[in-house]
């Protein structure tokens, strides 16, 4: 794989970040991991070891591994998701989904000392 410098709007695909091969066994360990009728996955330890090393698979120990907010990105921007950047940890992602559950729950209900929570919550960027 060539090394070349991203420049602006290089970044539609995983063909910016993963070789063709890398991101297929990335596809697949992603739809088998969802897969409750699956029984494991079809990646090799050495290609599960690469993703993880690429930073786009986790590695848990006892040969259990996860997919990386990288990866899930890579995966949503192949099938133009539009994901949202900067990337977010799954406790960012919730914190900010309950701030606007709140905004919507609350909206209608005139709590002052919520609203002011609320909004307090919006400008941390939550």
């Amino acid at each position: 794989m060539k090394n070349s410098v991203l420049k602006t709007g290089e970044l539609e695909s995983a063909g910016a970040f993963l070789s063709s091969e890398d991101f297929s066994v990335l596809l697949g360990f992603y739809e088998q991991s969802g897969d409750s009728d699956a029984d494991g996955y079809t990646a090799s330890k050495q290609e599960l070891l690469r993703l993880a090393e690429l930073g786009v698979v986790r590695s848990h120990g006892r040969n259990v591994h996860s997919v990386t907010t990288f990866g899930h990105w890579l995966i949503e921007t192949t099938f133009a998701q539009h994901p949202s950047l900067p990337l977010q940890t799954a406790e960012d992602y919730n914190a900010s989904q309950k701030a606007t559950m709140d905004t919507v729950i609350y909206a209608n209900k005139g709590d002052k000392e919520h609203d002011n929570a609320i909004t307090a919550a919006k400008e941390r960027g939550q």
